[in-house]
């Protein structure tokens, strides 16, 4: 096991060769622990700086058949609540607003 996780660069196609469905209402914001105050507050990713949110998706490969097709999987925020443009995984600005989707730990 490797301390405090690995960040591992993936294509989407990699991952979900024949896509996948968001689930509805399945977005929900990552909280962290804090043991000293007993309370938990927002995730961020820690290269990035980003929030982190976590989606279940439906993966629509075919040969899974019967197996479970669902599977969690978290992302960053591309855009603060200021409505700030985001930058890509190189720092660029994107003018749509995202920046793709770059998988956290």
């Amino acid at each position: 096991m490797i301390k405090g996780g690995a960040r591992i660069r993936v294509q989407f196609a990699d991952v979900f060769p024949a896509g996948c469905v968001l689930v509805p209402d399945s977005i929900a914001e990552v909280q962290d622990y804090d043991e000293l105050t007993k309370s938990r507050k927002p995730s961020f990713d820690k290269v990035t700086g980003r929030r982190v949110y976590q989606v279940r998706v439906m993966d629509a490969d075919p040969e899974l058949g019967a197996q479970s097709r669902e599977v969690a999987v978290k992302i960053l925020a591309v855009e603060d609540a200021r409505g700030d443009r985001a930058e890509d995984t190189e720092g660029h600005a994107n003018p749509e607003g995202h920046a793709g989707g770059t998988p956290t730990e």
